[in-house]
């Protein structure tokens, strides 16, 4: 298909839709219809299940009786939340791919994720780096990229996506990372071998900041209130780093089903 056939792409969940339906007329609409469908059926018989273990078993003889309906539907419930997703995974692709021609960057499909030094890139295991836009600004070397891991593993496995900024600085900057509350996959991490700052007013209600034993001062100099008032307003769901002469934000991706249909 032709990446400029659904026009430009201002919102990669709201063109997912209609790049759907161009690439697959036929098995998109017939893969939502599944998924709704049998959405309602698996929350019937969760439902259900819910009633009889809290004593009514009235409908005991469904699930000694029909147990394979409900593989069946949580089988296809699998598949076409997985297909749908693949295809929004296109859009993002074809997104970046835009904005890259548009903003003069050169477009790469992976990186080696050797290549980036952030802390946080340390967490979990399958770490992928994907869709990299490269070039500069103000003459320092930029990246914008998306970047996914996994945590965990079997029944518990998360893997999260985000959106990633690097720019290569000028100046040197003190190791500091700072991450937001709001994110509930980060409250139990820290950088290792950093040390947890406490910082005046209401920010340490919107984020976490980490830094290495000694460079408490460093940091107080760059968090200035004016600075901690902007990210608060602006920043909230961004994880930030500065380390050495690199700068690298990262906003996680919420990929939300329902809005393909």
């Amino acid at each position: 298909m032709d990446k400029n056939s659904i026009g430009e792409i201002d919102d990669v969940v709201g063109s997912t839709d209609t790049y759907g339906r161009q690439k697959y007329p036929r098995l998109y609409p017939i893969a939502t219809k599944l998924l709704i469908v049998f959405s309602f059926v698996l929350a019937l018989f969760l439902l259900s299940y819910m009633l009889i273990y809290f004593g009514v078993t009235a409908l005991s003889w469904i699930f000694v009786n029909l147990t394979w309906l409900l593989y069946i539907a949580i089988a296809i419930v699998f598949v076409c939340f997985t297909w749908l997703s693949s295809i929004q995974q296109d859009v993002q692709r074809l997104f970046m791919q835009q904005l890259s021609q548009a903003i003069g960057f050169q477009y790469a499909a992976t990186a080696d994720i050797s290549s980036f030094k952030g802390r946080f890139m340390e967490i979990g295991h399958d770490q992928r780096v994907q869709d990299v836009l490269s070039g500069t600004y103000q003459n320092m070397p930029v990246r914008i990229f998306t970047y996914s891991y996994t945590v965990g593993g079997g029944k518990d496995q998360q893997t999260y996506t985000h959106t990633g900024f690097e720019m290569q600085t000028k100046i040197n900057l003190p190791d500091i990372v700072i991450h937001p509350k709001s994110l509930a996959s980060l409250n139990d991490w820290k950088p290792d071998g950093a040390k947890q700052l406490e910082l005046e007013g209401n920010f340490d209600n919107y984020f976490e900041v980490f830094v290495p034993q000694g460079f408490e001062v460093d940091a107080l100099q760059i968090l200035a209130p004016d600075v901690m008032a902007d990210l608060i307003d602006n920043y909230k769901e961004f994880i930030q780093e500065f380390s050495v002469t690199r700068c690298m934000l990262f906003q996680q991706i919420s990929y939300k089903i329902e809005r393909l249909f």
